[in-house]
């Protein structure tokens, strides 16, 4: 995709890691965990989110998609790789 300069990918640790880091000045949930995370795959500009969101949507493994609000400080656009059941 041309409009796509970069993307990253975030495994379901690496969300673990970044969630607690945002919350670490609050009592975390204790029945929240890296394994109740998805691995992902982020892009920042969320001008672009709606194109990339149509383009994957029924790509193989992807379980979902999201849109988050700009207030989200990883970025604006997280696909979920999980398998499809």
């Amino acid at each position: 995709m041309p409009q796509v300069r970069q993307v990253y990918y975030e495994d379901h640790e690496q969300a673990w890691e970044r969630l607690r880091l945002r919350w670490r000045h609050t009592t975390p949930a204790p029945a929240i965990g890296p394994e109740h995370l998805p691995d992902s795959f982020r892009v920042r500009d969320p001008a672009t989110a709606p194109t990339v969101i149509s383009a994957i949507t029924t790509h193989p493994g992807v379980a979902s998609t999201t849109r988050h609000t700009p207030a989200a400080p990883a970025g604006s656009y997280r696909s979920s790789t999980a398998r499809k059941a």
